[in-house]
């Protein structure tokens, strides 16, 4: 099975959210962006609104620091994702982060980290992106220039060096080699 990802357009991206309010109504229940794995942020200066979510990394730092291997890549989606029974809530995958997608659940109090699991292949935010800002794609169809684009996009909002760093771990080709950013 080709594993996939989810492509970000940020030119078609409307700043609706409702990507937000379908991920939290899937994953917690209720529509409430606090809780989403998907977060909308505009950039004024571009004029751009841009969903952040994870890229799920070739090289996940999320996971590499995770001192109890709490987070690992389904074999089945590909997705990189967090075990809620073995996370200890320490916080060290959201510093490592260099797209800020990983969040802590703010009702769980220090126990357990919000992100992207691909919805179990099946991602509620693509499904009710009715822009189609946000599209559900096998890894090797989405251009080298959409995963730099998104990338630099991330790094702009963020900036410094953290990611920058985040730039070449979400430019790289399946292959594991780097795709030029």
């Amino acid at each position: 099975m080709s594993k996939k990802v989810i492509a970000i357009d940020p030119d078609r991206c409307t700043g609706c959210r409702m990507c937000e309010l379908a991920c939290s109504l899937k994953k917690e229940g209720v529509c409430s962006p606090l809780l989403s794995r998907v977060r909308v942020v505009t950039v004024e200066r571009e004029g751009l609104d841009v969903p952040l979510l994870c890229l799920h990394c070739a090289d996940p730092p999320c996971a590499m620091v995770c001192p109890v291997t709490a987070i690992s890549e389904d074999g089945k989606t590909g997705a990189v994702e967090v075990n809620d029974d073995l996370c200890i809530g320490c916080g060290l995958c959201l510093v490592a982060c260099p797209f800020g997608v990983i969040l802590l659940d703010p009702q769980s109090r220090g126990k357990r980290m919000l992100k992207c699991d691909l919805c179990s292949g099946e991602p509620n935010c693509v499904r009710f992106c009715e822009p189609r800002a946000l599209d559900f794609v096998r890894r090797e169809k989405v251009s080298e220039g959409k995963y730099r684009k998104a990338a630099e996009l991330y790094a702009s909002i963020l900036g410094g060096e953290k990611a920058k760093k985040g730039m070449r771990l979400a430019a790289k080709k399946p292959s594991g080699k780097d795709v030029s950013v």
